[in-house]
């Protein structure tokens, strides 16, 4: 029996927390940050207690492997029944969702089922994932990252459908920590991450008086800001004139449907075929 269920996809990026860093057993600065992957496997070896701060919390990894981590987490809910004579009791319900961790260097990628009876989003797990590690990750002086990769597709629809009355464009964007990501910039963001310890880097565009801005796919430097993004290295913020609230792109997260069931025993084929779903290479 298949249970499929939609997953939807975070990269996180793994930054040095200082550039004081106590080297200790690696010669430089470059051999440490190439072992910043061992150090988070190390950490999910023995996966950190999830804590939310509302909700009681339960755990149970049930694959663990090479760089692959996958767990549910769950929470603790009540709901009333109905009993036979007429009354009502509470009862404890712990609804979950499956999360999937990809530790790879070139593919850092966390999948997570969504399932709002749980938790009110995957947004939310993803915070709680970063939280348990953090503090352990902080011993090797790095910080982790995590952003939603969203559909392009539908932040070019959002920006074409005002495109008459946007009035600035935000790109936060996080330096970024892998090879394949870095090469889609215009802007070389490494660079400048390691010249200024920078984590963040926040690019607005203003209009002038009110007028609309001219954002448009052809502008490549444009296209390379939003496609870097994409891919969970950030985040655009959108203001539309005549709107309070600013549109954001991580509202359209990427989702993949998997087998659940799957997940309890995955054979290689089945880890393939994870691996090119979550880097969204067609099968």
């Amino acid at each position: 029996m298949k249970i499929n269920k939609n997953f939807e996809l975070y990269r996180f990026q793994l930054l040095s927390k200082s550039r004081n860093i106590q080297l200790d057993l690696f010669e430089n600065i470059e051999t440490l940050i190439k072992n910043k992957n061992k150090f988070l496997g190390t950490i999910l070896a023995d996966f950190p207690e999830i804590k939310h701060k509302k909700l009681s919390t339960i755990q149970k990894v049930i694959y663990e492997k090479h760089d692959w981590h996958i767990l549910k987490i769950g929470a603790k809910k009540e709901i009333k029944n109905n009993k036979p004579d007429f009354d009502k009791e509470n009862l404890e319900d712990w609804p979950h969702v499956t999360v999937i961790i990809n530790n790879h260097p070139e593919i850092q990628t966390i999948a997570i089922s969504i399932n709002r009876k749980a938790f009110s989003s995957t947004q939310v797990v993803a915070n709680l994932i970063k939280n348990a590690v953090q503090d352990q990750l902080y011993k090797y002086d790095f910080v982790m990252h995590v952003e939603a990769k969203f559909q392009k597709n539908k932040f070019w629809a959002l920006i074409n459908e005002y495109k008459e009355d946007i009035i600035a464009l935000k790109f936060e964007l996080i330096s970024p920590d892998m090879k394949e990501t870095s090469k889609i910039l215009s802007l070389d963001l490494g660079t400048i991450n390691k010249l200024t310890n920078s984590h963040k880097i926040n690019l607005e565009l203003n209009s002038f008086n009110g007028n609309a801005l001219d954002i448009n796919q052809e502008n490549d430097n444009i296209r390379s800001l939003v496609d870097y993004a994409a891919e969970g290295g950030g985040d655009i913020s959108i203001k539309i004139s005549g709107l309070q609230r600013r549109k954001r792109a991580s509202k359209f997260i990427k989702s993949v449907k998997f087998d659940e069931i799957s997940l309890d025993n995955p054979t290689n084929e089945i880890l393939e075929s994870l691996t090119k779903i979550l880097i969204c290479i067609p099968l």
